[in-house]
This record gives C-alpha cells, structure tokens and sequence, in this order.
C-alpha cells in the first residue's frame, strides 16, 4: 500500500533561494521518484510581462528539503493545456512549458537517489511546434522517450502537416530517433520513426 499523499500546504517552499522572500507555490508533487524522495514543481515568483517562473525542489519523507532547481526553458508552466510532469523508473523527471503562441519545450531533470538535481535539457533542445511534449515509454523498458510534434510549414502551420518527433536516452543525451507523420487519433506515434522522416 502506498503512503498517503502529504498536503502541498507541507512543502517547504522557503527553501527555494528564490521563494525566501517572496509567495510561492506547490503546484503538483510526484511522489517516490526515488524510495523516500518526492519531487514538488513550484510556482514561483512570475517574470516580466506574461512569462511564469517553475522550480523543482525535492523533499524526504519528513518534508525536509533536499534540493532545488529552476526550470530554465519555457514562457509558461503552469497551464491546463500542458501534459502534467512525470518521472521515469531512472529518475529523470519531464516538465513540459509553452513557448510563444504555440510552441513548446520540454525540460528534464535527473533526480538522483539522494534527491540531488540534474539538468539534462540541453540547452532547450527538446523543442517543437506545440506545447504537447512529454516523456512516454514507447518500448516498455521503464526508461521514457521523449516526445513531441514539428510542422512542415507548407504552406504555413495552420495548413501544414504534423510529425511526431522522439528523442532517446543514449546513457550520457538524448538523441534524436526522428520522425513520422501523425496519423489523425494517434496519442503517441504508431510506428517506426526515422530521420529521413523529419521535415525539412
């Protein structure tokens, strides 16, 4: 049986550096990203204009803070549109953000067994033409790929034709598997992807 959910209203989000001053908020926590290791995304301080802020911190199972990250891609993190985060079975947690008027970037994060925080987004490489990344086991071995959609542009995007795009974990990145033509109903790409496939 698993242990009960604690309150968010628990969280110490003080332990933010940037939440020490000022009104935060736990948003969402994934529990047992690790034995006794829970993950807290946090809205933070908002940035100028439209622009949020998004932080990870990670708790034991008394709460006590461990670390803190802030996600470094995106406009907005914290919208109904957007996939909800999750983590994988080797601790690498997927944060989607929209970026503009449609676009999107997802930022992974590694949690180590010790709650310690790793950014792997490569500098925001895991971009697309939709806010709809997200990390999906396509083969069924614990360890998600990243996934997501590009547009042709031809003419334009709101004519234009739609692919999937998939990273992989390669041990050390994420490499680009390539891509297929979505097919009208697919929540995640049917068949083989390849580079060849990719728009141009």
């Amino acid at each position: 049986m698993s242990p009960p959910i604690p309150a968010l209203s628990s969280v110490p989000v003080r332990a933010v550096p940037a939440c020490a001053r000022a009104t935060c908020h736990p948003v969402t926590m994934l529990r047992q990203v690790w034995p006794g290791i829970d993950l807290v995304l946090i809205r933070g301080p908002d940035g100028a204009g439209t622009s949020q802020v998004g932080y990870l911190l990670t708790v034991n199972a008394k709460d006590a803070p461990l670390a803190s990250i802030r996600l470094a891609y995106g406009d907005y993190f914290f919208d109904s549109g957007l996939a909800r985060p999750t983590c994988d079975v080797i601790g690498h947690c997927f944060v989607p953000a929209g970026v503009g008027a449609h676009g999107g970037v997802l930022n992974v994060v590694a949690v180590s067994a010790t709650g310690r925080l790793t950014d792997l987004s490569a500098g925001g490489k895991y971009a697309a033409d939709t806010p709809d990344l997200r990390g999906v086991d396509l083969n069924g071995d614990g360890v998600d790929e990243i996934v997501g959609t590009v547009n042709n542009y031809r003419p334009d995007y709101a004519t234009g034709v739609n692919y999937w795009i998939v990273w992989a974990w390669q041990g050390r990145t994420y490499v680009n598997r390539g891509c297929r033509m979505v097919v009208p109903g697919e929540k995640v790409p049917s068949g083989p992807v390849s580079v060849a496939g990719c728009p141009a």
